[in-house]
């Protein structure tokens, strides 16, 4: 796949002429939709295309161009053919995936399976094997962690968010338990098919692995602040 230029973010599709990023690096255009439409038809665009939108100068591939997607067969077949769970419409809600194309999304979906739980199953518990990386599609978790006896609160997770993600880097046991507060939907990729991933399509990899670290990260910061706060609580409490 050729890689688009610095630039700023991608975005969705755009009103006017474009021109598109050849193999060799070249610029060839401008060009209009029905030009690039016929291209597309003739297999000489594929979905991981990049392509500039003059109006805005904003990249995107043509997977993200929804007038194109009709006419980029292998894309649209293989998007038919994936579960509405893992639609990438629906994956791309998720914070860690959101820099990645409906072609890429389309690809990851080849590795997760659907896994869904009514309000008040506990998913994981502390100590169990991490051997799965889970993404909230619909619904909300809890995560807490006992102390001599007594549940602690660590955080609460909704749509977009994901737990697991530790397992990925170590494959160690769970460190809190993680309980749905309603009936959940989530995109569960297993450690051995992360594994996979990783040596097929590197492509995906790398803005992964940078998603789930953005992730993990904002999820420590929080987690620290709440403990923090406890931990204050409790200094007051004894005092009083």
């Amino acid at each position: 796949m050729t890689t688009a230029p610095d630039s700023p973010a991608t975005t969705g599709s755009c009103d006017g002429n474009y021109k598109l990023l050849g193999l060799d690096d070249t610029l060839y255009g401008p060009v209009d939709l029905p030009q690039l439409i016929e291209w597309a038809k003739d297999e000489r665009i594929q979905p991981d295309s990049w392509l500039l939108c003059l109006a805005n100068k904003k990249w995107l591939t043509a997977a993200e161009a929804p007038e194109l997607r009709p006419y980029l067969p292998g894309l649209a077949t293989a998007v038919a053919a994936i579960p509405p769970e893992l639609h990438p419409d629906r994956l791309h809600q998720v914070r860690a995936f959101q820099d990645l194309s409906t072609e890429q999304l389309t690809r990851l979906a080849a590795y997760a399976d659907v896994q869904q739980y009514p309000a008040g199953t506990v998913i994981l518990r502390v100590g169990s094997p991490g051997d799965s990386v889970y993404f909230i599609l619909h619904g909300r978790v809890k995560l807490k962690i006992n102390v001599k006896g007594h549940d602690l609160p660590i955080s609460q997770l909704e749509a977009g968010a994901v737990f697991g993600q530790i397992s990925l880097f170590d494959s160690g046991p769970r460190v809190t338990d993680v309980i749905a507060e309603s009936d959940l939907t989530c995109a569960r990729i297993t450690v051995f098919n992360f594994r996979r991933l990783f040596r097929a399509a590197p492509d995906l990899a790398v803005p992964i692995l940078l998603g789930l670290g953005r992730t993990l990260a904002s999820r420590i910061r929080s987690d620290d602040k709440h403990l923090c706060e406890l931990s204050a609580m409790q200094s007051v409490m004894a005092k009083s």
